[in-house]
């Protein structure tokens, strides 16, 4: 049995074929310019910050949540990289792996929460 339900199952988020080829040409736009950019590095401020939150990202976590969250640290650098290359940049900023850092913090704070066992 679910914890969760949906209220009416197979809905999803409806978009316009405007915003959907928008996001597409943007998206596009990216991917070429990410291309030229070469090797991507951490600006000073990003990496005086990942030192300070990578211990918290690499402790490991008990239980289901903790299995799906592992390696919380090299999901954090995957996803600020990818933030780096859609802001068509070749540094990792602060808000970068600050936003991914909370993310994966949410989904830690479930267990907490008793949402996730």
């Amino acid at each position: 049995m679910r914890a969760l339900g949906l209220d009416v199952p197979g809905t999803v988020l409806a978009l316009s074929y405007e915003v959907i080829a928008d996001l597409g040409a943007r998206l596009k736009a990216a991917v070429e310019t990410s291309k030229m950019l070469g090797r991507v590095g951490w600006t000073d401020a990003a990496a005086k910050k990942w030192v300070s939150v990578y211990s918290a990202l690499s402790a490991p976590q008990p239980g289901l949540l903790g299995a799906a969250t592992a390696r919380g640290e090299a999901q954090v650098v995957r996803l600020a990289l990818l933030y780096a290359l859609l802001d068509g940049t070749s540094l990792i900023a602060p808000e970068q792996p600050r936003g991914c850092a909370r993310c994966l913090g949410i989904f830690r704070s479930l267990r907490r929460l008793h949402l996730w066992r």
